[in-house]
């Protein structure tokens, strides 16, 4: 009997034994790639102002919009361009740094702004020029994450986080300041066996939410984001895609 005890047992060891590597396979472990399967070296190439780094672009997929909390779309930006450079990508930890953000839409060109105002919906009804205030932003995916999980904050990496702000100025309005709720937004990434490095954050996440610190009555008093960039190479003549595997 114990004989057949002892059997039992060094069978569930081996099951188990083999189950560890399919756990481990589930693990974050980002490696952004050019072609793909060709790592991305942060120490060589150029990047404006910043020796020895390489620049990524992150180009707006379809709509960013802004939504109340009550689930209602106030704001949608049809455009949107991000750029950074590289900081880490190894041991399954992907870093960089994003030094630009804006945003815009179909409404009227807005003098110094890159894009046209965005587009307010609902009862937000008024184009809006949406400025982003609290750059540069951490962005980084590391081990200790989820699978496909990606985080962005403010301030520099290495650096203690901070809220990422930003600004609306509804034409005919006051302007509104927006803080994140929280330290982190959370979003996820798509791997090459889907296509090239899209970044998503949804506004279901409760990380996505902001909250007005400050302005007119007419903007909501918080709300929700939803954004996808998808990762490039940064060159004028010819933006090529990343990937992440």
């Amino acid at each position: 009997m114990s004989k057949k005890i002892i059997m039992a047992c060094m069978a569930l060891v081996a099951l188990a034994a083999f189950a560890l590597p399919a756990s481990a396979s589930a693990a974050n472990d980002p490696q952004l790639t050019h072609p793909t399967g060709t790592l991305l070296n942060p120490t060589t190439g150029s990047c404006t102002g910043v020796g020895g780094t390489i620049c990524i672009t992150g180009t707006q997929v379809g709509h960013s919009s802004l939504y109340s909390t009550s689930g209602t779309k106030e704001l949608t930006c049809s455009t949107g361009t991000m750029t950074g450079y590289l900081l880490k990508n190894s041991g399954g930890t992907v870093e960089g740094e994003i030094h630009s953000a804006s945003f815009g839409g179909t409404g009227e060109q807005v003098a110094g702004e890159p894009h046209r105002e965005c587009t307010g919906v609902g009862f937000f009804s008024a184009n809006t020029t949406v400025t982003v205030k609290s750059v540069p932003w951490c962005l980084k995916s590391t081990p200790l994450m989820a699978e496909d999980e990606f985080q962005v904050s403010g301030g520099k990496c290495g650096a203690a986080a901070a809220k990422i702000t930003f600004t609306l100025l509804p034409t005919g309005f006051g302007e509104c300041t927006y803080q994140a709720t929280q330290t982190s937004i959370k979003g996820t990434y798509t791997t090459d066996t889907t296509g090239d490095a899209i970044l998503t954050v949804n506004k279901t996440n409760s990380n996505a939410g902001f909250t007005k610190t400050a302005g007119s009555f007419f903007c909501p008093s918080s709300g929700e984001i939803e954004m996808s960039f998808t990762l490039e190479t940064d060159n004028a003549a010819k933006a090529e895609p990343l990937y992440i595997s």
